[in-house]
């Protein structure tokens, strides 16, 4: 049973009416109970939840290598929202790695866009390069077969976790380069819209060239105002673009806390470094503050990291 978002309650209740007959089930038919859970339970928001479920298909066995891709793919996703970047990779590979094995296997555009983005988040920047040149191959072979909003939607992304990568490696004219390009291929109103605009003007702070970008962030301030989430990030560039003593507290005591109980790793850690730099360039009276965000950066990389993958 396939769930769709329109499908979640009386999807729900159907498993409900399962959950009492467990023991009943056969081994496939409970495969497929945990592996519905944990799809509810990631549609609703629920990845810790997901994630237990998925942890329960994965102890079991099954031949079916689409299958398996579908899972470990599912459960790296998880992994990432929870914050736990290293651990999703981990299993992003697996992913991968199974995919290649089957006969006709097509390569999957979805694990090498994430498998780029999440090597560029925890800095082992060759292998995101690596798998976003595969990634672009990819995508644009479907885009030249076949010019529709999703394969310029694919594009849109690819050239966006480019960006990533390369405001990882703080070439913040590459990545402009990059970030631009993607605006070419997305929808105006679309998350990828969102998350271009907000790292170009994140470049352009770091470029030192925030003046020239000014009135586009006013524009993103109010196109965010309905997202609490890019509203957040879209006030976080405000301080960052004058910081002073207290727009650096703003970062401090609102921002950075809504981005770390909401598990946004990569933005968090750029927050804490940001407020950490600043503290470590002022004159003395910082040092505390200082090193009270550099703890805070080491517990985020150690979470981040987490699983094993190191550079």
């Amino acid at each position: 049973m396939q769930i769709w978002l329109n499908d979640l309650e009386p999807a729900a209740k159907t498993l409900d009416y399962f959950a009492c007959k467990l023991d009943e089930l056969t081994g496939v038919q409970l495969y497929h109970y945990y592996y519905n859970q944990g799809n509810i339970n990631s549609k609703k928001g629920c990845m810790e939840k997901a994630l237990e479920f998925y942890l329960k298909v994965c102890e079991m066995r099954t031949d079916d290598v689409e299958q398996s891709v579908r899972l470990y793919y599912n459960i790296a996703l998880c992994y990432e929202r929870l914050g736990f970047i290293s651990l999703a990779t981990s299993y992003c590979e697996t992913a991968f790695t199974l995919n290649a094995l089957q006969k006709y296997a097509v390569p999957n555009l979805s694990i090498l866009i994430r498998l780029g983005m999440n090597y560029a988040h925890i800095g082992i920047l060759h292998r995101s390069k690596f798998f976003l040149d595969q990634a672009l191959e990819v995508a644009t072979k479907a885009y030249e077969a076949n010019k529709n909003n999703d394969t310029k939607a694919n594009m849109g992304s690819v050239y966006i976790n480019y960006g990533i990568l390369y405001r990882t490696a703080k070439n913040w004219n590459l990545a402009l380069d990059y970030f631009y390009k993607a605006l070419q291929y997305i929808e105006p109103g679309s998350e990828d819209a969102f998350r271009a605009n907000y790292n170009i003007i994140r470049c352009s702070i770091g470029h030192r060239s925030y003046l020239a970008y000014r009135e586009l962030l006013a524009e993103w301030i109010k196109r965010s105002k309905d997202n609490k989430d890019y509203s957040i990030m879209f006030e976080s560039l405000q301080y960052m673009a004058n910081p002073t003593t207290d727009s650096v507290e703003l970062l401090e005591k609102k921002i950075l806390p809504y981005l770390l109980k909401n598990n946004y790793v990569y933005s968090a850690l750029d927050c804490g470094m940001f407020i950490r730099d600043f503290y470590i360039n002022q004159k003395k009276g910082s040092q505390t503050k200082a090193y009270k965000a550099m703890k805070i950066c080491h517990e985020i990389q150690c979470k981040m990291h987490e699983g094993g993958l190191v550079e």
